[in-house]
């Protein structure tokens, strides 16, 4: 069960790291062939709230699965 925590946590680390160096590398092509940056920021912001606003309930859903699973099951007089 470690392992593929570990697992999973290395691909997600992978995918940063390479979506990191992907908004740099286009960044650097756009301050090269003089476009301003300040509209692509403002742009990531607004599209970072709005996937926010969008997940919040399944993270939340997500999250709380998790917690009643590491909890174990139910038992006779638990309050549900």
């Amino acid at each position: 069960m470690i392992v593929i925590g570990i697992v999973v946590l290395w691909f997600v680390i992978r995918g940063l790291i390479r979506g990191v160096l992907l908004f740099a590398g286009i960044a650097l092509f756009m301050l090269e062939q003089g476009y301003s940056l300040s509209g692509v920021w403002v742009s990531t912001g607004v599209a970072a709230a709005v996937v926010g606003l969008a997940l919040q309930a399944t993270l939340g859903d997500l999250f709380s699965g998790i917690a009643l699973s590491m909890e174990g099951p139910l038992q006779l007089r638990d309050w549900v």
